[in-house]
């Protein structure tokens, strides 16, 4: 059977759970295979740089601990998240156990690597500088080759019509050294004369408007100069000259110069590679043969290797750029799409997918490069953040970080043949869209910077997402896009419970400076849907469509028959619904087909989910939302034996000198070994925070008594806190004579030992 060359989004799900599916019966057993679709599970880590990395790293550590990293089908990442996740999965497909993760001198490495552009210190450190500095401008230099290779053409086409038509191109420059002098010295006497007037008349309204279109025609009349001077430099055109010895060498130039354009491609030039160098040197020196494996080779559940699905399956959030105005998907309100890079697809909703392993593919595409662009902070194209006026500049200076890669709709089934200069402009004047062979793509948090998203696109049963991205206004604004996005794109809504309101519970008060809980749990919902229409049978109901090609001619399609039903709840429990039936995106009136999804409907509400009650009929998943912050100290920290003395720095003394952290800018890509250390002991305490281990040093010592052993131990954990088990008399009287929260008034009242919380 031959294999597809494009999928859709609906279609490349599936396909994953077989590999999934294979991954937990090798690792678990053939039961938990099969109960994929109704625990499903998935770890996203957001983006923010090394802050975030780092955060994470402490994080994952603790959910390490207790085996929660390996119950994970999915670690979802996104920029600095993938700095993170590409440690773990290549440390894991190299070394092949869960138990070799987190080593001290792994964690000593990474710590040392802080600063991971220029890492080291004193003489080494400034070599990495000036080799950060050369890097650079030797990258800059090389991206003018694209431009260079335009301007070459323009001259070697002027020479050779000198060559054939007696066209002296020296004179040409000759008269036009003469000339340009008195023209600049004239556009240059009327700039002065703006500038004056200015000064002079610094409230007036017509006088700049008056010389701009002054200056603009004199540039009209220079142009009009510069076309005279060509004239008179053309010999006599009626005799061409074709036996010039001159011309096959010119040819020649030429067409080397054409043949050259064929292989600068931007990816090569811009400043991505150092970068990604740069990342790899830092997160992934413990991946053995594995630190520059391509992206289809990383997850294996064929291979009869425990390592080469060890790790959870990685999906690494990019984001592509559609700033072309004549791109045909483009309808003026879409700037970008998510682009998904992964081992078994890549692609987008938008242009489709391919498989990763095809050689017409994405077959050389290697992990490290994924993540680099998936971190492409910097680009001519930033998603959301795109800016005409922004693409110039960072076209020009070369902060490119990100990365133009093959479309599948234009490309599948074959090798493009790109004539790469022609993308240099489509950088420099924003002309990036899916009309194009190469589509660009960037850093992930341009479109969603929790990489939740693909999570909720699976419907996850479980989500645990770690927000580490720069907010030290605690605004919540990448909770925020998602949340919209999350409703308008996918029909689901992040509805938090009502003790667990982000900006209640996280957000710290400006009279105490800490945050309650660094954790918020919401339920996920599905509000609207859409259905394809099948017949008692199975089979899919079509209707014919007719409608009118470019000749006028009237032509006669099936399209299948879909079913779009929004859900309705009310705050006692009532669903209601409605059904609007379309066939190729036209909504059409059939009673017949309407009462059959409604029966349909009520079926899946009274019967698949008569056992839930009210709104969790319309439940589907759990989001742990958890924030990078700090709670109140409680206490005397715990020192943790053998620690360096040099980092006997708890994350509590650093926050007293930096009072941003852990909200430090992402523009400090440069940490240092304490730094480092206090953001990854904070990842750490909040990892022991959301599994409920309130004693650090209690932690340390492997206490894992009572925390969950599996994935539906860990719904079953998260689920618990719902405001349907309030906390007894009691426990509420606990809580407020020692003012503690009524959880933590549990424990104190079932005997637990409650100690430091960070």
């Amino acid at each position: 059977m031959k294999d597809k060359r494009l999928f859709e989004a609906e279609e490349i799900i599936p396909l994953e759970d077989e590999a999934i599916k294979q991954r937990r019966a090798k690792l678990f057993n053939e039961a938990a295979a099969e109960n994929l679709d109704n625990n499903r599970f998935g770890i996203a880590l957001s983006g923010g740089g090394i802050r975030s990395a780092t955060i994470n790293l402490g994080f994952l550590k603790t959910l390490n601990e207790f085996d929660i990293l390996k119950n994970a089908d999915y670690l979802s990442t996104v920029s600095g998240g993938g700095y993170c996740g590409s440690y773990i999965q290549t440390t894991l497909k190299n070394l092949g156990s869960y138990d070799q993760l987190f080593t001290d001198d792994q964690i000593k490495y990474m710590r040392n690597r802080g600063s991971y552009l220029v890492p080291g210190k004193g003489i080494w450190k400034l070599w990495n500088q000036l080799v950060l500095i050369v890097g650079y401008l030797v990258s800059w230099m090389l991206s003018l080759i694209s431009p260079a290779i335009i301007l070459f053409l323009i001259y070697g086409f002027l020479t050779l019509i000198g060559v054939v038509f007696n066209f002296n191109l020296n004179d040409f420059f000759t008269g036009l050294n003469d000339w340009s002098g008195f023209a600049f010295m004239g556009f240059g006497g009327l700039m002065a004369g703006n500038y004056i007037f200015n000064i002079i008349k610094k409230y007036d309204l017509n006088g700049s408007s008056f010389f701009h279109q002054l200056q603009t025609a004199s540039i009209g009349v220079g142009f009009i100069g510069l076309f005279l001077l060509l004239g008179s430099s053309i010999g006599d055109i009626t005799q061409p000259n074709f036996r010039n010895p001159n011309l096959p060498l010119y040819m020649f130039v030429a067409l080397v110069a054409i043949i050259v354009g064929f292989f600068s491609s931007p990816n090569a030039t811009s400043f991505h590679r150092y970068y990604r160098s740069s990342l790899a040197g830092a997160f992934l020196n413990f991946a053995g043969v594995h630190k520059n494996v391509p992206i289809h080779k990383l997850f294996q559940t064929e291979s009869e290797k425990e390592a080469d699905y060890l790790a959870p399956y990685p999906l690494v959030n990019t984001c592509l750029n559609l700033q072309s105005t004549n791109d045909p998907k483009f309808k003026g309100t879409k700037t970008s799409d998510y682009f998904l890079l992964s081992p078994k697809f890549c692609g987008s909703k938008l242009t489709n997918y391919v498989r990763s392993d095809q050689p017409e593919g994405y077959s050389k595409m290697t992990f490290p490069a994924a993540i680099t662009i998936s971190a492409a902070a910097v680009n001519p194209g930033m998603g959301n953040y795109s800016s005409k006026a922004l693409a110039v500049l960072t076209t020009l200076t070369n902060a490119r970080l990100g990365y133009w890669t093959w479309n599948p709709l234009k490309t599948a089934g074959r090798i493009p043949i790109v004539w790469w200069p022609v993308y240099f402009f489509f950088e420099l004047f924003s002309q990036m869209g899916t009309d194009k062979k190469m589509l660009n793509i960037s850093d992930g948090g341009h479109i969603e910077n929790l990489a939740v998203y693909e999570l909720l696109r699976r419907k996850c049963r479980l989500i645990v997402g770690v927000d580490a991205g720069q907010d030290s206004n605690y605004g919540f604004g990448d909770l925020e896009i998602l949340t919209i996005r999350a409703r308008n794109e996918l029909g689901i809504e992040i509805k938090f419970r009502e003790d667990q309101i982000p900006e209640e519970i996280i957000k710290p008060k400006p009279s105490h400076g800490y945050s309650k809980k660094r954790y918020a749990i919401a339920d996920l919902l599905t509000v609207w849907e859409e259905i394809l229409i099948k017949d008692q049978d199975g089979n899919i109901v079509y209707f014919e469509q007719s409608y009118k090609n470019e000749a006028d001619e009237i032509i006669t399609e099936s399209k299948p028959v879909e079913a779009l039903i929004n859900y309705f709840y009310d705050d006692k429990g009532g669903i209601t619904f409605d059904i609007q039936l379309k066939c190729g995106g036209n909504y059409i009136d059939n009673k017949a087909l309407e009462e059959e999804v409604e029966n349909l409907i009520n079926y899946k509400l009274e019967v698949e989910r008569g056992d839930q009650k009210g709104i969790d009929k319309l439940k589907f998943g759990t989001f742990v939302y958890v924030k990078s912050s700090v709670t109140a100290p409680k206490g005397k920290p715990t020192i943790r034996k053998g620690e360096d003395e040099d980092l006997k720095y708890g994350t509590y003394k650093y926050k007293i000198y930096h009072p941003e952290f852990p909200h430090e800018p992402t523009s400090d890509q440069f940490f240092d070994k304490i730094q480092w250390e206090s953001y990854y002991q904070l990842g750490q305490f909040i990892g022991a925070e959301v599994l409920d281990i309130p004693d650090f040093g209690e932690y340390h010592s492997g206490a894992k008594e009572g925390t969950p052993k599996s994935i539906d131990d860990l719904i079953a954990w998260f689920d618990r806190e719902k405001s349907l088990f309030p906390p007894t008399t009691e426990e509420q009287t606990i809580a407020r004579s020692r003012g503690i929260s009524a959880k933590v008034a549990r424990k104190v009242n079932q005997g637990k030992k409650v100690g430091y919380e960070m």
